[in-house]
């Protein structure tokens, strides 16, 4: 494993030092011992969405304060991780009785190439005794990768990754390479007094969260990918491939209706590894088209009518790229005909060029041409390319999107309807509807944009999907 051996020296002389003060301080009899603050670092520049570890020691037995100036540049755990949200510059203060020491940060933009620590898992609810295997994903070049946990008394972790749940609590289980570092929270909880309890197949479902609805933690998971395997779930997942659907012979609008400038490929443009499907768009001439990407539906294998349906990604944010997480009526007993009579569902879609904007869109009314849509563009507080959870909660009476578990947008079935039975309240979104996820390139969405000369390619990444009723 990877030894810190300048940062372990510095802390030691560190300790060193505050034990020589205070032996001396005893010898003399100067029992009052007046407060000092160590830092490990006078200055950081690292860049936005990148974490590095910041040590403070003092000289007394009292619990060194870690602040930032400014949260909207620079914010710091509890473990002294600090981390840059926005270019700027800010100072994290380390503080004890009155005794101060300053770090000074800068914070620069992110850059596509800058090696990136990520975990299988962010979170995870355990009962004592559980063990659960966290796989860390280093992008950075012969990055060796250490474990931690800031609680051992409560979860432990071995080199490997393995935590074991030890007793009721809160815990942190980070890995680390160097400066960067990913973080698992890790919640467990006492088992029931049988000794026992019934456990789903994920240990850590994100429940949704609902003010209109007291009982949304009950909710039930009913369908996920954790993407932890090798290879795509093909027992999960089908590949549209081409230029234009073709379901059971019958084809779709060429260009997938939008025209999109990338050829979808079965499977040259997937990839699951370190516990994320990752969609890749690449500059590649493929038939008349000049790029590939993928496009992946759980049609035929998975629908659902009404429930909470979610997902954990990063999106590119580059001029020309479309990504999607959305959903389509199962088209088999359809009664309110084609598109958009029928419905969609776009849970998030980003125009690559707007970083920090996602859009949350339905679809309605009657068959094209005569199709309705409602939208609402939501800006985030970090781009795209951080990681962020994106869902849907999708009921008779309404539809509500969330960004991060809060909810941003709201239509109720007075809002939107279907030609093909304008009676029924909840039409066109009563029937079954299946999950699309796809990276798309170029097209009308943002008005033909097209991805700059030096674009060679691009990847979205998905923690996770998870479907609750």
């Amino acid at each position: 494993m990877k030894k810190w051996y300048s940062r372990i020296s510095l802390i030691l002389s560190l300790i060193l030092t505050c034990t020589m003060m205070t032996a001396c301080s005893g010898l003399f009899g100067q029992p009052n011992v007046k407060a000092k603050v160590y830092i490990t670092d006078e200055s950081i520049t690292l860049c936005v969405g990148q974490t590095v570890k910041l040590g403070a020691i003092s000289n007394t037995d009292d619990d060194v304060l870690l602040e930032s100036t400014k949260e909207s540049v620079v914010v710091i755990d509890d473990d002294g991780y600090i981390t840059g949200v926005s270019e700027g510059t800010a100072q994290i203060v380390a503080s004890v009785k009155g005794a101060m020491a300053q770090c000074d940060v800068t914070v620069t933009a992110a850059q596509a190439d800058d090696p990136e620590m990520m975990l299988t898992v962010s979170s995870a609810s355990l009962y004592v005794g559980d063990t659960l295997a966290l796989d860390a994903r280093f992008t950075g070049a012969n990055g060796e990768i250490e474990y931690y946990s800031t609680k051992e008394s409560v979860a432990t972790v071995t080199d490997d990754g393995l935590v074991t749940a030890v007793a009721a609590g809160e815990a942190t289980v980070r890995a680390s390479s160097g400066v960067y570092s990913a973080s698992c929270a890790i919640k467990v909880k006492a088992l029931p007094s049988g000794g026992t309890v019934e456990k789903p197949d994920d240990p850590n479902p994100s429940a949704p969260v609902d003010p209109d609805s007291p009982t949304a933690g009950s909710r039930k998971l009913v369908w996920s990918d954790e993407f932890n395997g090798s290879s795509l779930n093909t027992y999960k997942w089908s590949y549209q491939v081409g230029t234009q659907d073709n379901y059971n012979g019958n084809l779709g609008p060429q260009y997938w209706g939008n025209g999109e400038l990338q050829y979808y490929t079965e499977g040259d443009n997937i990839k699951v590894s370190g516990g994320s499907l990752q969609i890749v768009a690449k500059r590649e001439q493929r038939g008349d088209r000049p790029y590939t990407s993928s496009r992946i539906v759980t049609r035929d294998k998975a629908n659902w009518t009404f429930g909470y349906i979610e997902a954990r990604m990063k999106t590119p944010a580059k001029e020309g790229m479309w990504p999607a997480f959305w959903m389509l009526p199962q088209t088999q007993n359809n009664p309110y005909g084609g598109w958009a009579a029928n419905g969609e569902i776009d849970i998030m879609e980003a125009k690559g060029r707007l970083n920090n904007k996602v859009d949350t869109t339905i679809h309605y009314g009657g068959s094209w041409p005569n199709n309705q849509y409602a939208t609402y563009e939501y800006t985030m507080s970090s781009s795209t390319e951080s990681w962020h959870t994106y869902a849907v909660d999708w009921r008779a009476g309404y539809i509500a999107w969330y960004v991060d578990g809060t909810e941003v947008y709201r239509l109720t079935n007075d809002k939107y309807y279907s030609e093909s039975d304008p009676n029924n309240p909840s039409a066109p979104f009563d029937k079954p509807f299946y999950i699309l996820l796809n990276l798309a390139v170029g097209g009308k969405y943002d008005n033909y944009v097209e991805p700059t000369s030096d674009f060679m390619q691009a990847t979205m990444y998905v923690d996770y999907v998870r479907v609750y009723e």
